[in-house]
């Protein structure tokens, strides 16, 4: 396998998943072969990768017409489940040297590590662990009580927040809470090139805006919180 910066990466599926991974191992300064079927998808990368090619990753022909013999990572980021079983069992056969598969659920990183993956990334895992909390108490993750009419609590941005500033919000002439900090999970590419999951804490002015999947971490009343929660 190449070092460091002579690797070459070939992304097969660009979905919101697939286009982030190209576009940051483009950024860091590797060689990366984007593969998809969807022109309107591989038009959002090209310019920025090596490579935009149209082939169907679901076709055992696409190990030919792809140029895989200098690839030394693939990443399979088909949302697809059986194209990405095919198209895993298609890179091993060539010989690429690491295959790295996203997973939707525990099932499918076990069968795709059964058919060649050396690596699964599961995008989706901390996203369900989350609903786990909403569905159980709706909104609050967690609660810290800093006083008897105070407290800290976790909650998950719901739809109504996502996408506005925190000044468009402002929770606190609403409800008579403050945001304090926000808990971001991001898609991560290494200094090798390997996709990871990544969690920051911001501490957000005014202008910042709300994420789909953010966690708040809000200070108030208690009555204040329940009217948050409740909304």
């Amino acid at each position: 396998m190449a070092e460091d910066k002579d690797r070459v990466f070939a992304v097969i599926g660009l979905g919101q998943f697939g286009v982030h991974l190209a576009t940051a191992l483009a950024e860091k300064g590797f060689s990366v072969i984007a593969i998809d079927n969807d022109q309107n998808a591989l038009d959002l990368v090209k310019g920025r990768v090596a490579q935009a090619l149209l082939i169907d990753a679901e076709e055992e022909s696409f190990t030919i017409r792809a140029p895989l013999d200098d690839v030394d990572v693939a990443l399979v980021a088909l949302s697809q489940f059986e194209v990405a079983i095919l198209a895993v069992l298609y890179l091993k056969q060539v010989g690429v040297p690491y295959i790295v598969a996203r997973a939707e659920t525990t099932i499918h990183a076990h069968a795709l590590t059964k058919v060649g993956a050396d690596q699964i990334i599961n995008v989706e895992e901390e996203s369900g662990k989350r609903l786990a909390h909403q569905l159980a108490s709706p909104h609050i993750l967690d609660v810290i009580r800093l006083s008897n009419a105070v407290m800290l609590a976790e909650v998950v941005a719901n739809k109504a927040l996502v996408g506005k500033e925190l000044r468009e919000l402002d929770l606190r002439k609403q409800y008579g809470i403050n945001i304090v900090a926000i808990r971001r999970i991001h898609l991560l590419v290494s200094e090798e090139g390997l996709p990871t999951q990544g969690e920051e804490i911001l501490l957000p002015g005014p202008e910042d805006k709300i994420e789909a999947s953010d966690i708040l971490i809000v200070v108030g009343s208690t009555s204040a919180m329940d009217r948050f929660k409740n909304e």
